[in-house]
């Protein structure tokens, strides 16, 4: 499958068009295509995992939103585990603190 845009390859475009056939990803490559100037932005920053992603996509679940990392950027994937993975443990040492 051809990217038609030019700051994501082939292989990242097939997972983009992959996750849209998916009802929470509906009209992702849409988006992308669409608002390309925007998502380049987005998938050219040094460390968009912590990063809000664009438009609507901001709203995604933290498993979404590491789906979409994988497609859009593979290579900031440990990067963006380590990111959630960190919020995690703070988010229950702030429940335990709460709750015991």
């Amino acid at each position: 499958m051809t990217s038609p845009v030019d700051f994501l390859n082939d292989i990242s475009w097939g997972g983009i068009k992959a996750l849209s056939q998916m009802q929470e990803f509906n009209n992702l490559d849409r988006d992308i295509e669409g608002s390309a100037k925007r998502w380049k932005k987005f998938v050219e920053m040094e460390a968009p995992e912590k990063e809000k992603l664009p438009q609507e996509w901001k709203n995604k679940t933290a498993l979404q939103k590491l789906c979409m990392m994988r497609a859009l950027r593979p290579d900031r994937m440990l990067y963006a585990l380590r990111y959630v993975l960190f919020f995690l443990r703070v988010l229950i040492e702030i429940l335990n603190s709460i709750l015991f």
